[in-house]
């Protein structure tokens, strides 16, 4: 499980695998968010590592450590209500960071402050969500932020044929069965 202030995996070893970073103080919330990864997975054969710390000053170092061997996740989920520094001011940070401007930060919270969402949104969220009630509606968010991760790297990569897609050869779409989490 994603647990503590512990350190993005080093896939530099190993082959490459997309993670996620989540930041986020709430245990639960990070222990949802890991089992709605959980369910979709990413694609046939492949697994998502998942990070996580648990507040904003964590965040930005981890992010900002200039050491080559050490990837940027797939994507940052962020939750703006955290001790030390908030969502806001990770974004901040972040965007104002040179290589980490394009990362793609997906907003997560419970915060249904409209101001909050348009400040978020201002300084550079890729989309803002609020957490919802149900596993369902997690799992929905989640697939979400997947997709547009997946669109994010389709645009960024090398052009393909008409209808090839991002997705390593022979993936099937998303599914349950189709992944893993990567622990640690």
């Amino acid at each position: 499980m994603c647990e503590g202030n512990q350190k993005m995996l080093d896939v530099s070893s190993q082959e490459k695998s997309p993670y996620i970073l989540v930041v986020d103080d709430d245990d639960d919330d990070v222990f949802l968010i890991r089992n709605a990864l959980k369910r979709i997975g990413w694609g046939a054969g492949a697994k998502i590592q998942c990070g996580r710390v648990d507040n904003g000053v964590d965040a930005v170092s981890l992010l900002s450590r200039k050491d080559a061997g050490v990837d940027l996740p797939a994507a940052v989920i962020l939750d703006i209500n955290m001790p030390k520094l908030d969502g806001i001011g990770v974004l901040r940070a972040l965007r104002h960071a040179p290589g980490l401007r394009e990362l793609p930060i997906f907003v997560l919270t419970t915060t249904a402050n409209e101001t909050a969402h348009v400040t978020a949104m201002d300084l550079g969220a890729t989309r803002i969500f609020v957490k919802p009630n149900t596993m369902t509606e997690l799992t929905r968010i989640v697939r979400e932020i997947l997709d547009a991760v997946d669109a994010l790297a389709s645009t960024h990569a090398a052009p393909r044929a008409p209808g090839a897609s991002s997705r390593s050869p022979g993936a099937s779409p998303r599914s349950p069965e189709a992944s893993q989490i990567a622990n640690f």
